[in-house]
């Protein structure tokens, strides 16, 4: 009898992605320097544990990135979305049931080009958010961004004898 082992991801990412993460590894991050982004400032800083405030602030920021700085200030955005994700993080970490907020962590996870991530935010979201407490539509843009994403994303499935060690 074969046991299923948990699916392996291999990250099958566009150059371009990888070009410019290698970009910010070597310049470093640009808000490093930014003196107004200190941690008392930021909405989502280590002092915030309401995961209501967290969520609100979180979308925010992803909006705003979206709608105003990623046409015209791709870094700003890159910002952006780096706040809103510790921002839902911090939801993840002090509320009592942070399943939906893997929705919005999986689209910030996708504007980052972090799909192996999304790819597990949005599955996560589907299997712990009852259908009944979704909004109308979230299923199917959810299952289209999965297919998307399963374009950047291989998954391995891996059977093997118990015991052995793989």
């Amino acid at each position: 009898m074969l046991a299923r082992m948990p699916k392996l991801r291999l990250s099958l990412q566009p150059v371009g992605a990888a070009l410019a993460l290698l970009g910010l590894c070597v310049a470093g991050p640009a808000w490093a320097a930014d003196p107004k982004q200190d941690s008392k400032a930021e909405p989502c800083g280590a002092e915030q544990h309401d995961p209501g405030k967290l969520a609100e602030a979180g979308l925010r920021l992803y909006q705003d990135a979206v709608r105003n700085l990623a046409p015209k200030d791709p870094q700003g955005a890159v910002r952006q979305f780096e706040i809103a994700l510790r921002c839902y993080r911090g939801v993840e970490r002090y509320s009592k049931d942070p399943a939906k907020i893997y929705h919005p962590m999986g689209l910030v996870y996708q504007r980052l080009g972090r799909y192996t991530e999304a790819l597990d935010a949005f599955k996560r979201f589907l299997a712990e958010v009852p259908e009944d407490q979704r909004k109308p539509g979230v299923t199917k843009q959810i299952q289209d961004r999965l297919a998307e994403l399963r374009q950047h994303v291989a998954e391995l499935a891996v059977d093997t004898v118990p015991g052995l060690d793989v």
